[in-house]
């Protein structure tokens, strides 16, 4: 017989009653106010549901419930597969609230069960009493979109809280900003509540700190109670894996999009759809709720000379880029030649990877759950240089060693036309530069006088045109590179950077306020749903059938708020085909949850309804961050 039990007993696991029951309980064992709770074991046979002694046992259970043989409750699911690290399956099972009688019960049971006949979990379910609340939202420990463990989000409405969480009310949402032990609220609003909501931030904080996860968190306050109604793993920062991957569209595609929307992410991408040789890199992703990498899996490639490292996200920390050096200082000498007298310049921090990376993380664990650092070889050029588009042709610098950028050492100059022809050079001899060995920074000063001209053949300026020719294209492009000495002296362009006028995203809470809900680009045909009932997503969707995904039509919908019924919408297609405009929308709402843990572009923005039936394409922009809301949505 399926077990029922109160929530107070201490073996109720997310295997057996499933993840609600489970996140309840962990509120409860924790001191946090709850409801009246009862949990029935997870199952998905029905005939469990109805067999007499079951019902006898519920019917018993259910007496501290009863008025009259009225029961004035919250029937909640508890599936197996829901409320866990990688999915919150927000909105995907209904919940039962309100007065009701014992067949009702029952009969509401069986339907929450029956919604696990098309997965392969089982379906407890949480009976509460059902709270009569003054206010009731959301609330996250931890800023879903940024990662940040200094910023909470909160989302309320008057009365009851699902409205809010179904799409009916877009409530009000609230940024609580931590610094230190002070907590405060940005907020313009006059907000009555606020004591409250503090004491609610306060609480909630010390339940992640205890947990050791961020949490997403649905209460009520009625008169001076604050209850916790349920709790689970924030998925969209719980669900990002940590691990160590090469810098490569193959690589790359599964990790969310402000990770790796970085300029030194988006440099190999581009060399590699490009054909471009550039030095190997990867990308740490490092998430808190999970163990430490334990498994450093790099092997150097033949022209590797230790490494670079960056964090990309957060791009700034306390208002600084966090980049070092890193090397081996055991094998600097073996890379100095016999023609030049060195001196080091500057000493790595860390001398192996292992070690810089654990140092990042101390820096970044009071403040993000999530961060990202990228691992960069670091090659021993003969000649650094950069090349850029003129009208009439091209500009090339290059000097020996590295640092050509930083404007520390002289250069020699080609000026060449479009036809590969070099119309002038000017040629210097250098007797000192600098070059990066692992991780240390060497000066060294040319022996021999025969060695200090830096100089290109023609042949060697044409490579260095072809080989960049892709990314040269682009008028606004200076493209850095350097140039390795391969046999019989031929040499060997590689991509070290470049620069283009698009700047890098620097992830702010203001984009919260500027329309984002959830973040990235995407550009595609707009349609408007008005109406979410039956009648007018088969109007739409008539062509499709239930499962098919219709991959190769990219599509923008708009719509007025975010409703459930939405989901239909999202199980239709590819989420890298689709993205969303509302005219309101929660930051808390289930659907902005599913939005993000799914990585779907999503908008806030006023638009009327009326203008989208004259448009071809639509562009929504929920990336560049200090864009206006109205500046997000583009059309063609």
């Amino acid at each position: 017989m399926l077990r029922i039990i109160d929530i107070i007993e201490d073996d109720i696991s997310p295997e057996v009653f499933g993840g609600k029951a489970y996140g309840i309980s962990l509120l409860k064992k924790n001191g946090y106010r709850i409801p009246k709770t009862l949990v029935i074991q997870a199952t998905n046979r029905l005939e469990e549901i109805d067999s007499l002694e079951f019902r006898e046992n519920l019917l018993d259970k259910l007496a501290c419930f009863s008025e009259n043989d009225i029961y004035d409750l919250a029937i909640r699911s508890s599936c197996t597969l829901e409320d866990n690290y990688i999915d919150s399956m927000a909105g995907h099972f209904d919940t039962f609230l309100g007065k009701m009688n014992i067949e009702d019960i029952f009969i509401n049971i069986k339907k929450i069960v029956s919604a696990t006949k098309n997965n392969n979990g089982k379906m407890g379910i949480v009976i509460q009493n059902r709270i009569s609340a003054e206010y009731a939202g959301v609330l996250f420990s931890s800023n879903p979109i940024t990662y940040s463990k200094r910023q909470m989000l909160i989302s309320y409405v008057n009365g009851m809280g699902d409205k809010l969480v179904s799409g009916g009310d877009n409530g009000i949402d609230v940024v609580v900003t931590i610094d230190e032990d002070d907590f405060s609220i940005e907020t313009q609003r006059d907000i009555a509540l606020q004591d409250k909501l503090l004491i609610l931030a306060k609480e909630s904080k010390q339940l992640e700190e205890l947990l050791r996860y961020p949490l997403d968190i649905e209460w009520a306050i009625t008169g001076e109670d604050i209850y916790f109604l349920q709790c689970r793993p924030l998925a969209s920062i719980t669900g990002i894996a940590s691990g160590i991957y090469p810098v490569n569209k193959q690589s790359v595609s599964h990790i969310p999009q402000q990770l790796i929307s970085h300029d030194k992410i988006k440099l190999r991408l581009t060399a590699q759809e490009s054909g471009i040789f550039i030095s190997d890199a990867y990308v740490c992703i490092r998430n808190l709720c999970f163990d430490d990498l334990h498994v450093l899996d790099i092997s150097k490639s033949d022209f590797c000379k230790g490494y670079s490292a960056v964090i990309v996200y957060p791009q700034r920390l306390s208002n600084k880029v966090i980049r070092s050096f890193v090397g081996d200082k055991k094998s600097v000498f073996e890379s100095i030649t016999d023609c030049c007298r060195y001196g080091i310049r500057s000493f790595p921090e860390y001398d192996n990877l292992k070690a810089c990376l654990n140092g990042y993380f101390e820096l970044l664990n009071d403040e993000y759950w999530v961060s990202a650092t990228i691992i960069q070889e670091i090659f021993d050029p003969i000649y650094t240089g950069v090349i850029q588009s003129l009208e009439e042709g091209y500009i090339i610098e290059i000097t020996k060693g590295h640092f050509l950028t930083k404007g520390v050492v002289p250069t020699s100059q080609y000026i060449v036309s479009k036809e590969g022809c070099v119309v002038e050079r000017t040629e210097i001899h250098q007797e000192k530069w600098l070059k990066i060995i692992e991780g240390h920074v060497v000066h060294c000063v040319c022996n021999n006088g025969d060695e200090t001209l830096v100089a290109l053949r023609d042949d060697d300026v044409k490579n260095i045109i072809d080989s960049f020719s892709p990314i040269l294209q682009i008028d606004s492009n200076v493209v850095e590179f350097g140039l390795l000495r391969q046999v019989n002296n031929v040499m060997k362009p590689y991509l070290i950077d470049f620069v283009d006028d698009n700047s890098p995203i620097d992830i702010s809470t203001n984009d919260i306020m500027n329309g984002i809900i959830s973040y990235g680009t995407i550009s595609g045909k707009p349609i408007v749903i008005k109406d979410f009932g039956k009648d007018s997503l088969n109007e739409h969707f008539h062509n499709i059938s239930e499962g098919t995904i219709r991959s190769n039509e990219k599509i923008i919908f708009f719509c007025e708020n975010p409703e459930l019924a939405i989901l239909k919408v999202i199980e239709q297609y590819e989420s890298k085909n689709i993205g969303f405009v509302f005219q309101n929308c929660a930051i808390g709402a289930h659907l902005a949850v599913v939005l993000r843990e799914k990585g779907i572009p999503a908008i806030k923005v006023d638009v009327k309804f009326g203008e989208i039936s004259q448009k071809n394409v639509c562009t929504i922009d929920a990336k560049t961050q200090g864009l206006l809301p109205k500046e997000r949505l583009q059309y063609e």
